[in-house]
Parts: structure tokens; C-alpha cells; sequence
């Protein structure tokens, strides 16, 4: 993550980007996304707000990761069972 030396120094979080915005008016303002997801995380980076989004955006992560660890086992038994099934049909 990016540092101002004028912004104080926050605790780091896992997968969150902070992007800087060139407002209209010159000044700049900060973003922050969740990566796995992308998900915008709102609010100030210490505020309650903004922890909920990323416990909720976190929750989400892990859901998705659990959808793809069923399917990745699902998928490594489905093949095993017609290669054993080739072998038979070129052995016999």
C-alpha cells in the first residue's frame, strides 16, 4: 500500500489496494478494494465501516475458495474414474 508521510501509518490488512483519485477540483482522494473480489471497500480506513466491508468482503473470498476447493475434488475424481475405465477398455 501507499504511504503519505502526512497520513498516519494504518495496521495491514490482507488484499486490500488503496488507489489515489485525482478529483475535478485538484484534490485527491483515496479508494480502497478488496482484490480477490474487488469489492470497494467504503468508508475512512480506521472506521467501523469500512472493517465491516472488509470482513464482508472477506466472507465472500472465502465462500468463493470453498466453491472452487469442492469443485477442483469433484473434478480430480470424475476423470480418475474413466482413465481407469480407458485402461480397461485397451488392456481387455
Amino acid at each position: 500500500m501507499h504511504y503519505n508521510k502526512t497520513q498516519p501509518a494504518h495496521a495491514r490488512l490482507k488484499n486490500v489496494q488503496c488507489v489515489s483519485r485525482k478529483l475535478a477540483d485538484g484534490r485527491r482522494r483515496l479508494h480502497y478494494y478488496h482484490r480477490p473480489t474487488r469489492i470497494k471497500l467504503v468508508g475512512e480506513r480506521d472506521s467501523r465501516e469500512f472493517r465491516e466491508n472488509y470482513r464482508a468482503a472477506e466472507r465472500v473470498w472465502a465462500a468463493r475458495r470453498e466453491q472452487q476447493v469442492s469443485g477442483t475434488v469433484a473434478e480430480n475424481q470424475g476423470p480418475a474414474q474413466s482413465i481407469r475405465a480407458n485402461e480397461k477398455k485397451r488392456d481387455g
